[in-house]
């Protein structure tokens, strides 16, 4: 049976923390950010047991390794969020794309494109400023 750690829940992380400072915790099967830092945290705890590094040098080098942690996880999360956005625009796109086959009036064709256009570029004006220029076009102003 696969156990899934919430490593987002503070009762679980200091459990691991402890665990990495007892020296029985087990990284392998954790995802990249956890495991470097449950790694690294394991080496400092281990320094300062059995090789003389200060308490602390020892509380320092965890500030440090968890900032860098924490910087790795918010770079993870706007990833997904970057992923996301992407899987959106093609799905919108595609979408779009069904709805351009279908239609036989050109000015809603042009408005599909550029709604697709702006959402695959991650241009959030684009398709507002088209808009305006057709209306501008066809009302005469």
């Amino acid at each position: 049976m696969k156990i899934i750690l919430n490593f987002e829940d503070k009762d679980t992380f200091r459990k691991l923390e402890r665990q990495a400072y007892d020296g029985t915790i087990d990284v392998t099967k954790f995802p990249p950010a956890e495991y470097k830092y449950f790694s690294e945290l394991r080496k400092i705890y281990y320094a300062f047991k059995f090789e003389g590094l200060s308490k602390e040098e020892a509380s320092h080098r965890k500030q440090l390794f968890f900032r860098k942690y924490s910087e790795d996880i918010s770079k993870q999360e706007r990833c997904v969020a970057v992923y996301a956005q992407f899987q959106e625009s093609i799905r919108k796109a595609s979408e779009n794309i069904s709805r351009i086959e279908k239609s036989h009036d050109v000015t809603e064709v042009a408005m599909l494109a550029c709604e697709t256009l702006g959402a695959m570029m991650g241009e959030d004006t684009f398709y507002g400023r088209q808009k305006k220029k057709l209306e501008v076009q066809y009302d005469g102003t």
